[in-house]
């Protein structure tokens, strides 16, 4: 899912593998995963994709555990820190994106504004809605279904920069 196009070269050599996108062809939503998607595919990458996606992310990260065939896995990257998730947006409701400025509004209709949200490299810069603690994101992986969580050690003999604050985690469907 939206994953750099030098780990798509090298994943479509390999594989029968395909990019997917929430804003453009080929889509996918991880919070609508279509019937004819679910349990369907051996592995999943998910780059840096579920730091970017509105509450209900736990719908999400189920929706990414229903893509996996019996016993497959995914490979997923986040940003993470070593504290606890945090919500940029807590409560949000609903929000609009304006001259780079977030306006949203929580339980009750009450409006808030964030002058410097935080906003991710990609196709058209997209707004972060939180920076996941390592510890809770693996749980909620667990949560949604996943058998085992395993948090990847930097290795540069991979060929994979190092990026601070990334956290990659394997993780195994039953």
């Amino acid at each position: 899912m939206s994953d750099h196009m030098a780990l798509v070269g090298a994943l479509s050599l390999r594989f029968n593998y395909t990019n997917s996108f929430f804003g453009q062809f080929p889509h996918l939503n991880l919070l609508d995963v279509p019937d004819d998607l679910m349990g369907h595919f051996g592995f999943v990458v998910c780059s840096d994709v579920l730091e970017h996606v509105p509450n209900p992310v736990d719908a999400a990260l189920g929706g990414l555990h229903s893509l996996l065939a019996p016993h497959g896995f995914a490979v997923v990257s986040v940003p993470v820190h070593v504290g606890e998730t945090r919500e940029f947006y807590p409560g949000l409701v609903s929000w609009e994106e304006d001259n780079g400025t977030v306006r949203w509004w929580g339980p009750g209709g009450v409006e808030q504004i964030d002058e410097n949200p935080e906003y991710h490299g990609g196709v058209g810069q997209t707004l972060a809605f939180r920076l996941w603690g390592v510890t809770d994101f693996a749980a909620r992986l667990r949560q949604a279904g996943m058998t085992s969580v395993v948090g990847m050690e930097f290795n540069s003999s991979l060929g994979v920069p190092e990026i601070e604050n990334n956290g990659v985690f394997l993780c195994h469907a039953s």
